[in-house]
């Protein structure tokens, strides 16, 4: 991908979401770290069935899509730890997606996301990808 190797962590608490990472000509972008059984099914029984029946989202916080637009990061990419695959994409089409308030994330009850059909992801890399 032509950028520093070390990134900048996302993270709270414990918990790591990402890095930003900075390319040769002084941009940035947002990796987001996501394993697969992360992928939003909305009700599908498996990923698998999500993907094929068209309702596998990925999710990113509100907080972190404001993080980054204050920050003029508007690139994003969301990395598969599980196989590699890269899903690539941008704040604004994020900004965009339905924003769900997620029960199961955080002790205080969820966080508010962004759900982004992978349906609409601009641009996917199957397999392993290294920065």
């Amino acid at each position: 991908m032509g950028c520093t190797r070390k990134g900048e962590k996302v993270k709270e608490g414990g918990r790591l979401y990402g890095f930003i990472y900075k390319r040769p000509d002084g941009t940035h972008f947002y990796m987001a770290l996501r394993k697969q059984e992360q992928t939003f099914r909305d009700g599908a029984k498996t990923v698998s069935h999500a993907v094929r029946d068209k309702q596998a989202c990925w999710a990113i916080d509100v907080e972190t899509i404001k993080m980054l637009r204050r920050r003029e990061i508007l690139d994003l990419a969301i990395l598969n730890t599980t196989n590699g695959d890269l899903w690539i994409s941008d704040v604004p089409t994020f900004e965009a997606a339905p924003i769900r308030n997620y029960e199961g994330i955080g002790a205080k009850g969820g966080a508010r996301q962004h759900y982004l059909p992978t349906t609409a992801i601009q641009s996917y890399i199957v397999g392993k990808v290294r920065i």
